[in-house]
């Protein structure tokens, strides 16, 4: 699929959308005469205006079509993650997953851009776990050093109780 096509397709479609005039098709016919001189303007921000344009073309379909653009994305990329990482490929999915489409466009068609982001990605969680195991390192450890104070406290009483039976 070409998406610098898509999206210039998707540029003239929404700066020509109004739902407040009924004119569209007047603009969208003299819009088009300056397809071929725009198309040679907007080469160096083909990139930058291909994500908004495919946003904007997606905000005008009905949300059901939206969310399978963006599933058929997670289609191609979802196995790259989980090959990329087995141990967190379904975590990095599920973040992904909240990333805007037109951001997750270039993931999937760049490999390296891909794994980029989710080795960012196991960097952060891999941090976070041992954050996370040293947290529970330092509860368990104040745990301990309470219940020893809890078997010392108890030990003391019980041999206060002794002491004061002897003494009868």
């Amino acid at each position: 699929m070409n998406f610098g096509s898509l999206a210039n397709f998707a540029g003239q479609l929404a700066s020509n959308y109004n739902p407040n005039n009924n004119n569209n098709n007047t603009n969208n016919n003299n819009n088009n005469n300056n397809v071929s001189s725009n198309n040679k303007s907007q080469n160096n921000n083909t990139s930058q205006q291909t994500g908004l344009a495919i946003d904007t073309l997606l905000s005008l379909l009905p949300q059901e079509q939206q969310k399978t653009q963006k599933d058929k994305v997670f289609d191609a990329i979802g196995p790259l993650v989980k090959a990329m990482s087995p141990k967190w490929g379904d975590v990095i999915i599920g973040i992904l997953k909240n990333v805007e489409f037109s951001k997750l466009l270039p993931l999937a068609q760049d490999t390296k851009e891909l794994e980029k982001v989710v080795k960012e990605e196991e960097l952060k969680l891999e941090k976070n776990e041992k954050m996370s195991e040293k947290s529970i390192e330092l509860r368990e450890s104040e745990l301990q050093k309470e219940l020893l104070e809890l078997k010392e406290a108890r030990l003391k009483k019980e041999l206060e109780e002794l002491r004061a039976q002897k003494n009868l």
